[in-house]
């Protein structure tokens, strides 16, 4: 698509051009460098290369969780700041885990180079991305962002992705308040020549907490947000439909909860999510330590709460104004669900809402074939192998126990639910919101 012509300011020099941080899209949205940094701080990410620093507000954010950062940039940002032009000059190499490039790619002219060289370096990357759509809406339809006219590259997400997926394999995708994607990708490279690869193509395992046909909880809880992506489709839109849902009947003061909570990947959305309804309270319950321990380390926040409990038993804080439960009933016999939704249903504030998101059979048996089919491609565009992909369907057939849309919200009737609406339906997986009234 062609963009208008370049602006005055785009044939500056870079360094005079970006001299002034005070004039950068990160400065004015400080928001953003938050927003990244609480997914480099939820992947577990120990170090990072921030190229394309800026006032290095991204800094700030990590500090807390004592990740390493190194700075770069067109300009001399502080005295350890790398200089680097990357129009000009090769990625710089430094002692990091992960590359971080927000707002930088549009200003490159060969994308595919600087990518491949981040590959041959490092071991991940974490980048922002505007798809040519959103540009293409900016610039013609009346909302013109104040750097799109500068741009050097547009890329359709869906191109992108292809490029971006030739060095990496892709661990996470989703969309932050700015309406830029960001991706976060493991270097191709990296899973080539790692021993636990190579094993994993042999034996046909699927990586820790996933063998002999059993789902350890405990031992995936150190993977277990890049297996959820890699296994889930659309597992990201699941997650901010939910949030979504949560937000629209929240109010100061009131609570959320979620039910087999993981890592708190969830939780740490709403947390986002609600920053401008404040306090509330989220309550996040999962009876794997190992994961409670992930959820804990992951998210500080004084009104964010995770207590290792069985959903069965544990004692639900009554009125709560929304209640979740994210690809966990399936794990359970269905009578335990029954008493699980009887719980919620109990506990709901009669305003309130609750989502349950659940791996569905379908009765008619060729689209359940299909399904299928597009469940497994799923996985292998993900970077499974063909022997990680049987492992895990041959562990969560021992371990699941879906049920047909039809007897889901037989169960959400029989527990007093009135209101049953299916939000999204993807592959086999659904995500329902269930209301008192």
């Amino acid at each position: 698509m062609k963009l208008p012509s370049p602006a005055a300011q785009a044939q500056l020099p870079v360094t005079e051009r970006w001299a002034d941080v005070s004039k950068t899209f990160g400065h004015s949205n400080p928001q953003r460098a938050k927003e990244v940094a609480a997914k480099l701080i939820g992947f577990g990410i120990r170090s990072v290369l921030d190229i394309g620093c800026g006032n290095m507000k991204l800094k700030e954010y990590l500090a807390p969780k004592q990740i390493a950062y190194i700075p770069a940039d067109v300009v001399q940002r502080s005295p350890e700041c790398l200089v680097v032009d990357l129009n000009t000059a090769p990625v710089p190499r430094c002692d990091a885990e992960c590359v971080v490039m927000v707002g930088v790619l549009e200003f490159l002219t060969d994308v595919e180079r600087v990518l491949a060289e981040i590959a041959d370096h490092y071991e991940r990357v974490f980048l922002t991305v505007s798809p040519l759509q959103t540009i293409y809406e900016q610039v013609w339809q009346g909302k013109p962002h104040t750097i799109t006219s500068s741009h050097q590259s547009a890329y359709s997400l869906s191109n992108f992705k292809r490029l971006f997926s030739r060095h990496f394999v892709i661990e996470d995708v989703d969309v932050i308040p700015t309406g830029q994607y960001v991706l976060l990708g493991r270097a191709r490279r990296t899973l080539n020549r790692a021993p636990a690869a190579a094993e994993t193509e042999l034996d046909g395992s699927a990586g820790p907490g996933i063998a002999d046909n059993v789902i350890d909880f405990d031992q995936l809880a150190g993977s277990f947000e890049t297996h959820i992506f890699q296994s889930v489709p659309f597992h990201s839109m699941f997650q901010r439909t939910a949030a979504m849902v949560a937000a629209s009947v929240v109010s100061p003061g009131t609570m959320c909860v979620d039910l087999g909570c993981s890592t708190g990947r969830f939780a740490r959305l709403l947390r986002r999510q609600f920053r401008e309804v404040v306090p509330v309270e989220i309550l996040g319950i999962d009876r794997s330590p190992e994961m409670i321990d992930e959820a804990r380390r992951k998210s500080d926040h004084p009104l964010t709460r995770f207590v290792c409990a069985d959903i069965l038993n544990c004692d639900l804080p009554p009125s709560a104004a929304f209640i979740s439960s994210l690809f966990t009933l399936q794990f359970m016999e269905v009578g335990d669900r029954l008493r699980t939704l009887m719980r919620i249903h109990e506990a709901l504030d009669w305003r309130g809402a609750a989502v349950v998101a659940e791996k569905v059979l379908d009765e008619d048996g060729r689209a359940q074939m299909d399904n299928h089919y597009l469940l497994n491609s799923y996985k292998r565009a993900m970077g499974l192998s063909d022997g990680a992909v049987l492992a895990k369907e041959r562990a969560v057939r021992s371990a699941l126990q879906p049920q047909t849309a039809r007897e889901n919200k037989a169960l959400f009737t029989e527990a007093g639910f009135t209101r049953v609406q299916t939000l999204i339906s993807a592959f086999g997986w659904e995500l329902y919101l269930i209301k008192k009234t």
